[in-house]
């Protein structure tokens, strides 16, 4: 089941297979749109569903985030090894 909001209404979606697979490695937040597609065929009505993804920009940020954190912590070992080389000659750079 999905939240989804419709202009100022939000409601209760419970998603296809087909639809689920497609949305379930999306991050929290992220906007789509999604069209409902009916077309006859023969007697039988058949229903599909498009999605547009509208919003990557949460998981990209977060992988930025990751990134930015991961060099500082490594400019801060390279700042450490070279005040310990100052004081001790046993690490060369």
């Amino acid at each position: 089941m999905y939240g989804v909001k419709n202009g100022q209404d939000e409601y209760s979606f419970f998603a296809p297979l087909s639809v689920h697979e497609q949305l379930k490695d999306k991050p929290k937040g992220t906007k789509f749109q999604l069209t409902r597609n009916a077309s006859q065929r023969g007697k039988k009505l058949v229903t599909d569903y498009t999605i547009e993804f509208l919003d990557y920009g949460i998981k990209e940020e977060k992988k930025l985030k990751q990134s930015l954190k991961a060099m500082d912590t490594m400019k801060q070992c390279l700042k450490a090894m070279k005040t310990q080389q100052k004081f001790s000659n046993n690490i060369l750079l």
